[in-house]
C-alpha cells in the first residue's frame, strides 16, 4: 500500500493507483482513510464538482461510517452542482 500511496503523491490522478487503494482500504475496513482519500481526490484541480466523488465521500461518511454530520457538507455540494440529484 505504501508504494501506491507514494505513486499518488507523484501522480494524484493515477486512476489505477486510486482504484487499487480504494479496494485495499475497503477490504481492510479502514473507512476513515477511505473517506479521506475521496476528500483528497475532490481537492484535485478539476475534480471539485465531480458528482461521483461527491456521492462516494458523502455515502461513505453517512452509510459506512454512520456520520451524517460529516456527510452533510458533501450532500450540500452535490445539490449545488446538480440540483436535480436526489
Amino acid at each position: 500500500m505504501k508504494r501506491r500511496t507514494a505513486l499518488l503523491t507523484i501522480d494524484p490522478s493515477n486512476h489505477d493507483a486510486n482504484r487499487f487503494l480504494v479496494l485495499l482500504l475497503e477490504q481492510a475496513g479502514r473507512m476513515e482513510e477511505l473517506a479521506q482519500l475521496y476528500e483528497d481526490q475532490l481537492r484535485r484541480p478539476g475534480s471539485e464538482r465531480d458528482l461521483g466523488l461527491l456521492i462516494q465521500v458523502a455515502m461513505t461518511h453517512w452509510r459506512v461510517r454512520n456520520d451524517p454530520g460529516r456527510a452533510a457538507p458533501f450532500f450540500r455540494r452535490l445539490a449545488e452542482v446538480d440540483a436535480q440529484h436526489p
